[in-house]
């Protein structure tokens, strides 16, 4: 199965370069890992849906949505948590 498409739509301006760099790194893995997983495993897909899934990168907080239908992952918020 291919990837799923990545898109990003949290404003990344405020991150700094390494830290996007780790994120599109993250985000692509997760891309391409739930391109991997059956859609018979509806107990799986119905979680994901429900839910803004996130993780931690060098004192940001990422969160995003995994889109079945459409084959997305969304990116759909980034901020700084602290170290």
């Amino acid at each position: 199965m291919p990837s799923y498409r990545v898109e990003i739509r949290a404003s990344l301006k405020a991150v700094p370069a390494d830290t996007d760099a780790d994120l599109q790194v993250r985000i692509q893995e997760i891309a391409r890992i739930v391109g991997n997983i059956p859609p018979h495993r509806t107990g799986f897909w119905e979680s994901v849906a429900s839910c803004l899934l996130q993780f931690d990168a060098k004192g940001w907080r990422f969160s995003h949505r995994v889109d079945s239908k459409q084959r997305l992952v969304v990116v759909e918020r980034a901020f700084f948590k602290g170290e």
